[in-house]
């Protein structure tokens, strides 16, 4: 935390002198969005059903969310249906063409969750549509007189096309980071650096910070490429046992319940370009680094010790193909496909289920980090784009029927990468050892959507997507929150996801 102060410090000292207030400038932005979600998600929302009970799975390292699902894909269920909002307002404050400050409010809510009255009785309430602070930052340009601009303060991020770092978690939601940041940009140069601050904590060092160097030249002719660093670093303690002095000296000879910070490093590239009609855009990440946080939470059904050994080493990548015709609605076909490799760990031998201080191997896939919307895969499979441990291949056609007008249509199968082994029989003891592996087949989803500019600052855009469920869905796999919690569904029924949403920025 003083390295923190000492940076902040050092920047304010070294701003330019701000001079008198001279402009402010109010803006925002509201969007409306109306969705159904049939067949898929529990009634509940996100509380988990439980399908294979604890005791078939007694021993194995299944994780810390157990087994429960929060899919269903049945039609025996209430299907969710419900229309929400966000609104944003900021204000822009510039005290000179190089200084000036941002703020910026949002409110997020649910129709018919905050009305204030109820109609039998009359009585009146308060409501309770909370406003939250989304961005509150200053932004010095030039700094020390280099092509370099400095915020300081909660802001939105966006890197790249948004693939691990975003700035909206849904069409009405958005996230911001509590940072300071420097971009340094100059002809086709840039580069972009950070320190954030997730969790602070009054604990000493028990704090949650993400850091990262994102750099991008586009200089080459029809073609640009960005490389990167990000790295997270949770210090949060973390302890299975907390025995006598004695039994904790041993553990420590033995090498048990020895956690360390978890210190996911993340490196990449991304290249894009075009040429002659012809598009591609890839993008390929490597993990690595101590997994603490996830190998805690692997402790085996009825065990004491979970994974302190835990290792993030896993790749993910996206890529996708396009050409456009010249000719009317300006047709653009595209072709592609993307990899977040998995692990599942979780089965077991008969010997160690008599060892009472088995310690097993956690299961830890690619993690997304903060991904954007706009690289979500599905909204049905993929709703927080927080599906991992997965392979897809998409095919798709865009058209512009007008310029204020995109149509598009996509077909795409999912995979996952690694199954998990279920019990072939509901039997004591025996079920943990003997198994049968899952099916990899999610389904194959057919997706159209639209969109249309009213005028530059009104537009209006529908999506549907239908998913032919495959048997991995009721067989039951490890691929929902980056494949520590499993996704299942009481049958293999179609699912269908249905929105509108209409937004004005003003």
């Amino acid at each position: 935390m003083r390295t923190w102060i000492g940076v902040v410090a050092t920047i304010l000292m070294t701003l330019p002198v701000m001079a008198e207030l001279q402009s402010v400038e109010v803006g925002g932005e509201l969007r409306i969005r109306a969705q159904g979600n049939i067949n898929f998600q529990n009634s509940e929302g996100d509380t988990a059903r439980v399908l294979i009970p604890n005791q078939a799975v007694w021993g194995r390292p299944i994780g810390a969310s157990g087994l429960g699902s929060r899919y269903r894909f049945d039609n025996r269920g209430e299907d969710r249906h419900f229309v929400e909002s966000q609104t944003r307002l900021h204000v822009t404050a510039k005290f000179s063409d190089e200084v000036l400050s941002f703020i910026e409010f949002e409110q997020n809510g649910r129709w018919g969750t905050d009305f204030r009255s109820n109609y039998i009785t009359g009585v009146d309430g308060p409501g309770n549509a909370d406003i939250s602070l989304l961005q509150s930052y200053i932004e010095a340009q030039n700094f020390m007189g280099l092509p370099l601009r400095i915020r300081i303060g909660r802001q939105t991020m966006k890197q790249g096309k948004g693939w691990l770092v975003g700035d909206l978690i849904s069409a009405v939601n958005a996230f911001s980071f509590d940072a300071i940041r420097a971009t340094y940009s100059q002809n086709d140069l840039t580069i972009d650096g950070w320190m954030s601050k997730l969790t602070e904590t009054n604990s000493g060092d028990e704090d949650v910070d993400f850091y990262g160097l994102y750099g991008t030249y586009s200089g080459f002719e029809s073609i640009s490429a960005s490389l990167y660093w990000m790295y997270i670093r949770d210090a949060g303690s973390l302890n299975d046992t907390n025995f006598s002095p004695g039994l904790e000296w041993l553990e420590d000879v033995f090498g048990y319940d020895d956690y360390g910070a978890t210190e996911l490093h993340t490196v990449g590239t991304r290249i894009w370009g075009g040429f002659d009609g012809f598009d591609f855009d890839w993008e390929l990440a490597y993990q690595f680094g101590d997994a603490s946080r996830q190998g805690f939470g692997f402790k085996p059904v009825a065990g004491i010790y979970g994974d302190d050994d835990a290792k993030f080493g896993s790749f993910g990548t996206d890529l996708e193909l396009g050409y456009t015709f010249d000719m009317a609605w300006s047709p653009r076909v595209y072709l592609g496909g993307a990899w977040f490799e998995g692990e599942d760990n979780r089965d077991i031998r008969f010997l160690d289920l008599l060892n009472p201080v088995y310690k097993s191997d956690a299961s830890v896939s690619f993690n997304r980090l903060f991904a954007h919307t706009s690289m979500k895969y599905s909204f049905i499979l993929d709703g927080g784009q927080v599906l991992s441990n997965f392979q897809a291949v998409r095919l798709g056609i865009v058209v512009q029927p007008t310029k204020k007008t995109e149509l598009g249509f996509e077909l795409e199968q999912f995979w996952v990468d690694e199954v998990f082994d279920r019990p072939a029989l509901l039997f004591p003891i025996l079920s943990s050892v003997w198994t049968q592996e899952s099916d990899d087949n999610l389904g194959l989803q057919t997706s159209i959507w639209g969109h249309y500019d009213i005028t530059s600052d009104l537009w209006v855009s529908f999506r549907w997507e239908h998913l032919f469920s495959g048997d991995a869905i009721s067989d039951g796999n490890f691929s929902d929150r980056y494949g520590l919690q499993f996704l299942q569904g009481r049958n293999d029924d179609d699912a269908d996801y249905v929105e509108s949403t209409i937004g004005i920025k003003f």
